[in-house]
């Protein structure tokens, strides 16, 4: 078998608009001496998603985990301080590494200005409505901002240090460029030791998107968790015609 026959073959069954949709919200911020450390568990719902999509999270610093299933199960390790993503392949005990794009390598067109442009206005637009809840135990404030027809709503907790930063060009969106994830919360939330609990995104009285955080487990993580098993092969994508794949 090929190397391109046998990527097909280890990837099949893989519904990658869900792991793209993860990607473009899920972007580690850079560590700080208050990031958060710890499992955390989340589900997401969205207006175009067949169904829901469960998340577990392991966050150490630079370092952050994600398993998944997508329908089958799915795992992604990110170094933030490398850009570096590598992406287990359960059914052949293989993994892959690729480079994480930064904003100067992100191409300028109408789209990226476009996006850009709705990052800007919703940062303008947020509002602390100083309303609190309860969630897991932490206090939680209700932030919103609304911007071309859509508002969202994020319960934001400032008791668990800073998780992760929110990017829509980390990766690729759904299918047309449009994406179910909220955009702009990486500019609303820049800088700020916020904790996202839930966040909802609502457009033409309807819930597009939600994002819910069921479980948090602060403590340490074993630096195990964000290395590949032992005994899996390394898939060397740079030889197959993948720039920046290896």
């Amino acid at each position: 078998m090929n190397s391109r026959a046998f990527l097909s073959h280890a990837l099949a069954g893989l519904s990658l608009r869900p792991l793209l949709l993860l990607l473009a919200v899920l972007t580690p911020a850079i560590a700080s001496a208050d990031s958060f450390e710890g499992k955390v568990n989340m589900t997401m719902t969205g207006a175009d998603m067949k169904a829901p999509i469960e998340i577990t999270y392991n966050v150490k610093g630079h370092m952050l985990r994600m398993d998944m299933a997508v329908p089958q199960k799915v795992t992604i390790i990110m170094d933030t301080e490398k850009r570096e993503m590598t992406t287990l392949i359960y059914k052949n005990s293989m993994y892959m590494t690729s480079q994480l794009p930064t904003p100067a390598d992100l191409p300028d067109t109408a789209r990226t200005a476009a996006a850009k442009a709705k990052a800007e206005e919703s940062a303008k637009n947020l509002v602390d409505t100083g309303e609190k809840t309860t969630i897991l135990g932490y206090t939680a404030t209700k932030y919103t901002t609304n911007a071309n027809g859509t508002t969202t709503e994020m319960w934001l907790t400032d008791e668990l240090g800073t998780f992760f930063g929110f990017g829509p060009n980390a990766a690729g969106g759904r299918r047309g460029g449009q994406s179910t994830v909220p955009s702009g919360l990486e500019a609303l939330l820049k800088g700020k030791n916020f904790f996202p609990l839930r966040i909802v995104s609502i457009a033409g009285g309807k819930e597009k998107f939600r994002m819910e955080t069921t479980a948090v487990d602060k403590g340490s993580v074993s630096d195990s968790q964000f290395q590949p098993p032992d005994g899996w092969k390394k898939f060397d994508m740079g030889s197959m015609g993948f720039p920046g794949m290896h």
